[in-house]
């Protein structure tokens, strides 16, 4: 069973936008598409991305690694979303 692709309404379109090649930068764009994620419950109603949103890139001279939003949440607590 495959879950179901969140709607992120008209701010990004999976197939057409990434198709056709369209910018996205993690640092600027993230913070919105973590945001998106955070608010999409899972088939039991409850949250699964909290803590914090990073972005890591590894190449050859290593990893950079990079908090791009972080949130209030507790280890062992449910996650609380705004909606």
């Amino acid at each position: 069973m495959t879950s179901p692709r969140p709607d992120f309404g008209d701010w990004f379109d999976f197939n057409d936008d990434l198709r056709a090649g369209l910018d996205f930068d993690p640092m600027r764009d993230g913070a919105t598409l973590g945001a998106m994620q955070r608010r999409q419950p899972n088939e039991r109603g409850s949250y699964r991305v909290g803590g914090a949103f990073e972005r890591v890139r590894v190449h050859a001279g290593g990893i950079d690694r990079q908090t791009v939003i972080k949130w209030p949440d507790r280890i062992g607590r449910p996650i609380k979303v705004e909606t």
